[in-house]
């Protein structure tokens, strides 16, 4: 930071464990804190700012449902999902980890998200043509393991993956994980409520849009919501009776900064209100994208737009 022109005493490294957090959070000095990390940290983080009313940017992750209508566009869908679900070896908050697609063309949208999955080259990221990197660490490698076994002893029929690439070198050393896709889960399935951070989905299929938008929040889950089109849609593109932290058109996993999002679910995304305490903040904001590339663009989407356009 230096090196680039950054004043001394502006950027600042502090390392220590929990009584460095406790005195950051609750010092009078200290007018922001910004969070990503796990639920219960996060909520004891709220806890001890409120006496000094900070502003705080809470970015909890969920368990982020995608859901496909049948008038969706599937070459965008296939795009979106592809990039929502293995994108950083699924370690994206805001990624899809359950796909929910209309029966009519489940199969044919299973088989595309296959494809995608084996196609990802693992390796070293900055080797040229590797489009799947390791995960973080041996342990949270082996966390994901334990879910792939898991999704397994709970009736999953294993699509792609399901275990550790093989290299023949020292990567196989290494903290790679095979991108993996499941069908035949239920939705209630620990498999599919239980955060993997991994890069893996759930492909489940629903009837109609009544069925499916009783499934997808739960108290735990729930960040973004990532969809395709249907007639039915309300305001930015989200079905009636939704409530995630956000919603919207044609994106996947990537949330812009710029608006707030905050949802009834205790792993969404909250950006709080600031010390002048102001109620302007809304409960739940929502921006929508029209882009193929609203990855980039905007809140969750509607996986496409519409053949009927």
């Amino acid at each position: 930071m230096t090196e680039v022109g950054v004043p001394d005493g502006v950027y600042n490294v502090v390392q220590g464990g929990g009584e460095v957090g406790e005195m950051l959070t609750t010092h009078p000095d200290v007018d922001g804190i910004t969070f990503t990390g796990e639920t219960v940290t996060g909520a004891r983080i709220l806890q001890a700012v409120a006496p000094t009313l900070k502003a705080t940017s809470m970015e909890m992750g969920g368990k982020n449902p995608g859901i496909v209508f049948e008038d969706a566009d599937l070459d965008v869908v296939t795009r979106v999902l592809g990039r929502s679900i293995f994108l950083d070896a699924g370690q994206v908050c805001l990624g899809t980890e359950r796909v929910y697609i209309q029966e009519r063309i489940f199969d044919e949208v299973a088989d595309r998200v296959v494809e995608q999955a084996r196609s990802l080259r693992p390796g070293y990221p900055a080797d040229a043509g590797v489009s799947l990197g390791p995960v973080v660490s041996a342990e949270h490698r082996d966390k994901i393991l334990g879910y792939y076994d898991l999704a397994v002893q709970e009736g999953a029929e294993v699509l792609a993956g399901g275990g550790v690439p093989s290299f023949g070198d020292e990567r196989d050393n290494g903290y790679w994980v095979e991108p993996t896709l499941w069908k035949g889960l239920a939705h209630d399935s620990r498999t599919a409520r239980e955060e993997v951070f991994g890069p893996c989905a759930a492909l489940i299929p629903f009837a109609d849009e009544e069925e499916v938008v009783s499934w997808p929040t739960t108290p735990t889950t729930g960040c973004r919501r990532p969809s395709s089109p249907a007639t039915s849609a309300g305001p930015c593109g989200s079905p009636r009776g939704w409530r995630p932290g956000s919603s919207g058109s044609t994106s996947g996993s990537c949330a812009t900064c710029a608006p707030p999002s905050a949802g009834p679910s205790s792993r969404a995304s909250a950006a709080r209100a600031a010390s002048t305490g102001s109620s302007s903040t809304p409960r739940s904001a929502t921006s929508a994208s029209r882009s193929d590339e609203g990855v980039r663009d905007g809140y969750a989407s509607r996986l496409g737009p519409s053949r009927r356009g």
